[in-house]
């Protein structure tokens, strides 16, 4: 399963707040909502070895809020799991400027891709044929 997809399934299984995974009580940040959905310690190992540039547009130069509740220096490249922390805690639940389904679509553009994720057909609000009632002549 993406990351992002585990993003969006565990969004509605707990309450969001920032600065932590998990709480204790039911409540954390995004990378606490992926291990929610798929029950267990994710495995980020992707999001610590790739770098990449900030989606934002925060100065780099002055603390920015990272992981935790700490305020601290970031460098662009930086590691994409750092940028999930940052996006989540500061711009979804800090500043409001970016939404869920924002982050999500991010992290769906930066993550690799999940073969087996994508085998599967689209299941989403498919429409279906409704079979027509004939009529019975008599």
């Amino acid at each position: 399963m993406r990351a992002s997809t585990a993003i969006n399934l565990g969004r509605s299984m707990i309450r969001w707040v920032a600065g932590t995974r998990n709480d204790g009580h039911g409540s954390g940040c995004a990378l606490g909502m992926a291990e929610k959905a798929v029950g267990h310690t994710w495995d980020w190992s992707w999001s610590t070895s790739a770098t990449m540039s900030f989606p934002c547009t925060c100065n780099l130069r002055a603390a920015i809020m990272g992981s935790g509740c700490e305020w601290s220096f970031h460098t662009a490249p930086c590691s994409a799991m750092n940028i999930i922390v940052h996006l989540f805690n500061y711009h979804v639940m800090t500043k409001k400027d970016w939404t869920m389904d924002q982050l999500i679509d991010w992290v769906r553009s930066v993550e690799p891709p999940d073969p087996e994720e994508d085998a599967k057909p689209a299941e989403v609000n498919e429409e279906k044929p409704v079979a027509e009632e004939v009529p019975v002549s008599a």
